[in-house]
């Protein structure tokens, strides 16, 4: 079980539900089968209640509690939007306070204040003031040097750190290695290798060439083409007369008729 705390601010920019004049605004809030109810302000689409109501949830992890805002009229009431709370996400013992914008409406918004009393997360821990960083010495001044001068009229810088102080002479000197053993001379002389070689020559074959072998000539048969004689016919000389008329044939009975000129005719009488 737990314990949640809810306070109803105020809701702003409602829409009016009535014909005639303005709404007459009031809140519903319901979280475990428990419904609580604000007072009705007047004639406002702004208004402001500031009323708080405690609720026992079994499962914070999955309760909601929900906030209906409603017009009070004579008749019936009417709804101008709704918001839910989702409860698990609190903070233990921290108040969530915020606008938040109502369904089920074309406008408005409404104010809440919720706190988790006993459950939800731990609240994490407010961090405390940063400390001042801790003051710097000024460097210390090279061997040697004198300090500044300050200037005409400045009071004059604190003290600060002593003086460092002298170093000690440190470690004697050293005296440097005696160094490593000298080495042998070398590696011994090699003994003499192979004998030189001499160069080998390349002789250059002598260069042949070998004449090609002519062509020999073939005996190519003689090309005999034969002639045809070429004769001409002389026309006759002179004027020939005309032919004469053709001689008369008999020609038996019923038989077709050739003229001259290869054209034939049936003979008189015959039927065609």
């Amino acid at each position: 079980m737990g314990k949640v705390d809810i306070r109803i601010c105020e809701c702003r920019k409602l829409t009016n539900q009535e014909t005639f004049g303005t709404s007459d605004p009031y809140c519903m809030v319901s979280c475990e089968g428990k419904t609580y109810r604000t007072s009705v302000k007047k004639s406002t689409l702004n208004p402001k209640w500031d009323e708080k109501f405690s609720f026992m949830v079994a499962d914070p992890a999955s309760a909601q509690v929900m906030v209906r805002v409603r017009d009070h009229n004579v008749t019936s009431d009417e709804p101008m939007g709704y918001y839910n709370i989702n409860l698990s996400g609190l903070y233990k013992g921290k108040v969530e306070d915020s606008w938040h914008v109502m369904k089920g409406c074309r406008r408005g918004e409404i104010r809440l204040r919720v706190m988790a009393v006993d459950f939800g997360k731990d609240a994490v821990p407010a961090k405390g003031p940063v400390p001042a960083p801790y003051a710097q010495a000024p460097p210390p001044q090279a061997y040697g040097q004198p300090p500044p001068q300050q200037g005409y009229g400045q009071p004059p810088a604190p003290a600060g750190y002593p003086a460092p102080q002298a170093r000690p002479a440190g470690y004697p000197a050293q005296a440097p290695p005696a160094g490593y053993p000298p080495q042998p001379a070398g590696y011994p002389a090699q003994a003499p290798g192979y004998p030189a070689q001499a160069p080998p020559q390349h002789v250059a074959p002598p260069v042949q060439y070998q004449q090609p072998v002519p062509n020999q000539a073939y005996a190519q048969p003689p090309v005999q083409y034969a002639q045809p004689p070429v004769q001409y016919a002389q026309p006759p000389q002179g004027y020939m007369p005309p032919p004469g008329p053709p001689s008369a044939q008999v020609m038996p009975t019923g038989a077709y008729q050739q003229t001259p000129y290869g054209n034939t005719y049936p003979p008189m009488g015959a039927e065609v």
